[in-house]
């Protein structure tokens, strides 16, 4: 058991530094690079708005088998009191090597609320 959870944990680190590495252009090196030592990776950030009022940050929770969508406004004070969860909760490890198989960071950004919305909603805009 204890082998089939690391092979899959390399593959998922070797899915990703290929996908960090065709997206971002980075160097990674997948047994250092990119898990946290709560083995949460960020995935995809990027902003949202006419004046890039909201940021959208996705990350991969090995821990909890989660895919974690946060959109919150860029503003420091604000965002401490507005945010958006969406959450994609994986039933194993193997879904998620599946999943990181064909990471796509167009598809990573999507979310169910469009960000007009959650500015109307958060400040009548």
């Amino acid at each position: 058991m204890r082998e089939y959870i690391i092979n899959n944990y390399l593959k998922i680190c070797e899915n990703i530094k290929e996908y960090k590495e065709r997206e971002f252009e980075e160097e990674i090196n997948p047994r250092t690079d990119l898990f946290n030592k709560n083995y949460v990776c960020d995935l995809a950030y990027t902003n949202y708005g006419d004046n890039e009022e909201l940021e959208l940050n996705v990350k991969l929770d090995l821990t909890s088998l989660k895919l974690i969508k946060e959109m919150k406004p860029t503003d420091n004070i604000l965002s401490k009191q507005f945010k958006h969860v969406e959450i994609n909760k994986f039933k194993n490890i193997k879904e998620i090597v599946d999943f990181t198989e064909f990471l796509d960071f167009n598809m990573l950004v999507v979310m169910d609320v469009e960000s007009e919305e959650l500015l109307e909603e958060w400040f009548n805009i």
